[in-house]
């Protein structure tokens, strides 16, 4: 009975040193994984190193990301990252591409190492992961468009995938408030890659003149569907010979004369540079009816109640100056 009793409890011991064991079972396989993702400016190389139970090194080998913003965003996400032991930790302010670029290759490699049991023996490091299909072609690209004060020049670069860059060149907007929304709305696009941003209260003109920018540049750099970025993309075929146009008609109380602007897609400026019309009706009608017309693009747009003579006067030099620069034909 004694024998017995022994055998029984040598067999309970074994099996609680085997379920010992089981619990301290691995949880990556111990490895160096070389991971692949795209960042604001292009790829960003990986070497994500584990042990059994952590993630021990997280390597650039070689990135393009901005200096003082993308690269501070390596720095500040990456310790971040191996004392959580999570990727769940905060992003770098104003750098949300490449922080989301870190934790994505993080996860990548954790999926790599955490690899069932009976797979490990036989895990290679996976081949570098496709990159997405460029959306723009890369380059910088020059637009103008009409603020609250006048023209806005800006300067707008795209990498493969992103808005990098929106530069404003030269602008006569009012300090304090025009200005003010140059320096909100700007980072707000490019930290959002979109134009669907809040704009600067009491600044309206301004911030739609920024978006219009950003969007016409978009409309440019980007990448028809079924190109590759090493495609020529064709330049959109010009409306209008550049060139600024002299126009003279009729209004209520004389002639007006115009200076009209024209890039080769829009009409950038209209200038009156001599009137006779009544203060207070005619000249109300000049300081309304113009910006709506270079808004519009069109002449299809509201005169001023009261001042119909000098609108309709407004919208003839338009039209003309639209007849006279028109590319069709030439």
């Amino acid at each position: 009975m004694k024998k017995l009793f022994r055998a029984a409890a040598l067999v309970l011991l074994a099996a609680l040193f085997l379920s010992g064991t089981a619990a301290g079972e691995a949880k990556y396989k111990p490895g160096v994984y070389e991971v692949v993702t795209r960042g604001m400016d292009g790829k960003i190389y990986f070497e994500i190193e584990f042990s059994e139970d952590a993630i021990v090194d997280i390597r650039v080998t070689k990135h393009h990301e901005t200096e003082g913003l993308g690269d501070v965003a390596l720095q500040k996400v990456i310790p971040a990252i191996i004392e959580a032991q999570s990727t769940d930790v905060d992003g770098k302010s104003g750098a949300t591409i490449t922080s989301n670029a870190i934790k994505k290759a993080v996860e990548e490699a954790i999926a790599m190492a955490s690899a069932p049991a009976d797979e490990k023996a036989d895990e290679k490091p996976e081949e570098e992961p496709a990159i997405p299909a460029a959306k723009y072609v890369p380059g910088v690209y020059e637009v103008v468009t009409r603020g609250m004060d006048g023209k806005i020049y800006f300067e707008i670069e795209f990498s493969e995938n992103a808005i990098v860059d929106i530069r404003v060149t030269k602008h006569h907007e009012t300090e304090g408030l025009g200005d003010v929304a140059l320096q909100k709305v700007i980072p707000a696009i490019v930290e959002a890659q979109s134009t669907d941003v809040d704009g600067k209260s009491g600044a309206t003109i301004t911030s739609n003149a920024i978006k219009k920018a950003v969007e016409e540049a978009i409309a440019m750099a980007v990448v028809p569907a079924g190109e590759s970025v090493e495609a020529e993309v064709p330049a959109a075929e010009a409306k209008y010979v550049p060139g600024v146009y002299e126009v003279v008609t009729r209004g209520m109380d004389g002639k007006i004369y115009f200076e009209i602007e024209f890039s080769e897609n829009a009409i950038v400026d209209i200038r009156v540079t001599k009137h006779h019309e009544t203060e207070g009706l005619g000249d109300v009608a000049l300081q309304k009816v113009i910006p709506a017309i270079i808004e519009a693009q069109s002449v299809e747009v509201d005169g001023k109640s009261g001042a119909t003579i000098t609108s309709n006067a407004i919208k003839k030099a338009v039209t003309e100056a639209i007849g006279l620069a028109s590319a069709a034909g030439q």
